[in-house]
């Protein structure tokens, strides 16, 4: 549903390093927005992806979707395609995201 999020695991299973929001669902994909953190000289030295350190640069937000046709993840935003990311290693975790903005 709108406002779940897949979780993307490491290979241990258990600890997530990705988060996805799911935004629509259709009969042809799963659509997405996600923030990516910038892969810059901040990030590489300053570790600014953490929201309370006085170095942080935010996030720019990216939008995709999931082909239910083929698994493939397709980033709409950089306009970049991962085969088969569906079937990885991931789970889905519902959100009530409206009743979490009270």
């Amino acid at each position: 549903m709108p406002g779940d999020l897949i979780l993307h695991y490491d290979a241990d299973g258990v600890t997530v390093h990705h988060t996805q929001v799911i935004t629509n669902i259709t009969d042809q994909a799963i659509h997405i927005m996600q923030g990516n953190q910038n892969s810059g000289f901040l990030y590489a030295f300053y570790h600014s992806s953490d929201p309370t350190s006085a170095y942080y640069s935010g996030t720019l937000l990216q939008s995709g979707y999931y082909s239910l046709q083929n698994g493939n993840y397709h980033n709409t935003s950089l306009n970049e395609t991962i085969n088969g990311l569906l079937y990885g290693n991931i789970g889905f975790y519902r959100w009530n995201f409206n009743e979490f903005n009270h």
